[in-house]
């Protein structure tokens, strides 16, 4: 086992804890680096840094967590029956496109190193398979998502443009 994998392993053991009910409700697990995890009262998996603020009304950093990347096309190859260019927030599907689980909420915003030109994206859609440190990233063809394949990225999260962390 390579060291990515036993990284990958402890954030999964990590976020699997987190979503049946291990960490509860202002108790963090500590993360790499200085980033924690908490359990919210809404049973949503929050991800914070430590606030690195200079002064007040600044906002906190975002925080960098692992994920696996994986791509996907607008086609019935990869979205079956849901084929329809509609979100699961409802939203009409375009590149770019994160799809996250249902612990990160719509609205989310995401920087994914190597994903349109490294711009935050907000989460607008979910996927089955998509749980835990999972996302899936929209590609305009088939061939261009099968290019991307899977990834363990760094990837940045922070709250909507609403000041909401």
């Amino acid at each position: 086992m390579d060291r990515i994998d036993r990284i990958w392993v402890g954030v999964a053991l990590v976020a699997i804890a987190g979503m049946i009910g291990v960490t509860f409700w202002g108790v963090s697990r500590q993360l790499a680096g200085d980033v924690r995890l908490t359990k919210s009262r809404g049973g949503a998996m929050e991800a914070h840094a430590p606030h690195t603020c200079d002064d007040a009304g600044s906002t906190p950093a975002p925080a960098t967590i692992l994920f696996r990347v994986s791509a996907f096309c607008p086609g019935l190859c990869c979205c079956g029956k849901w084929a329809d260019e509609i979100t699961a927030s409802g939203t009409r599907a375009g590149h770019p496109l994160v799809a996250a689980p249902p612990e990160i909420p719509f609205g989310t915003r995401v920087r994914i190193p190597g994903y349109a030109n490294d711009e935050w994206i907000r989460v607008e859609d979910r996927g089955g398979a998509i749980q835990g440190f999972r996302l899936d990233v929209l590609f305009p063809t088939h061939s261009e998502a099968l290019q991307w394949g899977v990834r363990y990225l760094n990837v940045e999260i922070k709250g909507d443009d609403d000041g909401a962390q």
